[in-house]
């Protein structure tokens, strides 16, 4: 039946959801968002932690620090409003 939906109940299709809401490490959705001086975005506590072991940017190999870290405020907007 149309009413089925496989015992999930999450609220929004994952489909519809954009693939740069989601954390490359968590690969869930962002809370507090940063970006990189390289343009990728991370879940701050996850992107600290990654950067205690190793100083680069898991995703392109290039070095970082948590001072090159800044509020993703784009990410962050649309990720409020698709909240709402």
């Amino acid at each position: 039946s149309s009413d089925n939906n496989n015992g999930k109940n999450s609220f929004v299709n994952p489909s519809i959801i954009p693939s740069y809401f989601f954390c490359p490490l968590t690969e869930t959705i962002m809370k507090d968002p940063v970006i990189t001086p390289d343009g990728t975005t991370f879940e701050r506590v996850a992107i600290l932690r990654w950067l205690i072991l190793q100083p680069c940017n898991p995703v392109t190999g290039i070095s970082l620090s948590h001072a090159d870290l800044v509020v993703d405020h784009l990410v962050r907007t649309s990720i409020d409003k698709a909240r709402k």
